[in-house]
């Protein structure tokens, strides 16, 4: 059981800010064999109805492709925890970024379709506070969380490719979970101990149920008390999951949040970055929270990333 005592050792790596002044811990340059995967796969694309449905793979040798997939593993298991791959494909069609991108997803493991194999994160003109809609469908900041809040779904690896960025806003935050629970560990440990506790959370993912009695089964705590560390919390699902079964949180689990908030939001444990056309941002969905600050849009071109949810055996 992880104590509340001490420190957890957790790979990714706890890290801060000033750890992270070396690019080449989360940043990552393709090989020069991946121009030849590129254009193997718009060849392969040319003679497909559906590429996108069709690709698995194995499909085609593509080893520079699956050079990146490696490295982009390093960081995500070894590493901080995240890695970004700079203007990859930004020259060539929206249709070939979206296939190159999906490749690499699938040379890092098994792709989840709960919202598609790729899913457009976009502004559509809802509000999260007034719908059960993902706040992914909205251009507000979403807080720092991580992705699902259905129990039985749980994407390992996070991703998404930016095919057109946003006119003011829209920054990735990016904070070590490891990071926070050893600072709690250390200033706080009564509120952690609240965190490793179950939370009824909203059920917002496709595909899961969401009667009364399944809402109340979906139910896990933001720090895994047992196995390999997990962290698994959006705020506003968890209160609005509560309020929706009529189990009120209590005024310790309340504080418990405030403080696992505060302790997110510490500048020194918070990396920002800025994606432009072409790259591509991989995250480890267990160990690091991430945030998106709203965003404004130009008016002929909304801002539009693709997601992109993958399960792995060694994330």
């Amino acid at each position: 059981m992880i104590s509340t005592l001490s420190a957890v050792r957790s790979r990714p790596l706890a890290c801060t800010v000033r750890e992270l002044a070396t690019d080449s811990l989360w940043q990552c340059l393709p090989s020069a064999a991946i121009g030849s995967d590129i254009e193997k796969l718009d060849a392969w694309a040319k003679g497909q109805d559906n590429p996108e449905q069709a690709w698995q793979w194995g499909t085609l040798s593509l080893p520079g492709i699956a050079s990146l997939a490696t490295e982009i593993h390093k960081r995500l298991t070894h590493g901080p925890g995240f890695c970004l791959v700079r203007d990859l494909v930004a020259e060539q069609p929206r249709s070939l970024q979206r296939l190159v991108y999906l490749a690499i997803g699938t040379a890092l493991g098994n792709v989840l379709e709960n919202y598609g194999r790729l899913y457009d994160v976009r502004d559509r003109g809802v509000c999260y506070k007034k719908e059960v809609v993902p706040i992914s469908m909205t251009c507000s900041a979403t807080g720092f969380h991580t992705d699902s809040s259905a129990r039985l779904v749980q994407p390992d690896i996070i991703s998404l490719l930016c095919l057109q960025p946003g006119k003011t806003g829209g920054e990735s935050r990016l904070c070590s979970a490891v990071t926070v629970h050893n600072y709690l560990a250390a200033t706080a440990p009564q509120h952690l101990e609240q965190l490793y506790q179950p939370f009824i959370r909203d059920v917002v993912t496709p595909g899961a149920e969401k009667d009364l009695s399944c809402l109340r089964a979906n139910a896990f705590p933001v720090f895994a008390p047992t196995g390999q560390f997990t962290f698994r919390y959006m705020r506003y699902w968890i209160e609005t999951g509560h309020h929706r079964a009529e189990a009120p949180l209590t005024t310790q689990q309340l504080k418990a949040f405030d403080a696992l908030d505060a302790a997110l939001e510490i500048p020194e444990h918070v990396h920002t970055l800025r994606m432009e056309q072409g790259d591509q941002l991989w995250v480890n969905n267990r160990c690091v929270a991430h945030d998106r600050r709203a965003y404004t849009e130009y008016p002929s071109q909304p801002r539009t990333m693709v997601r992109m949810w993958v399960q792995t055996a060694t994330c």
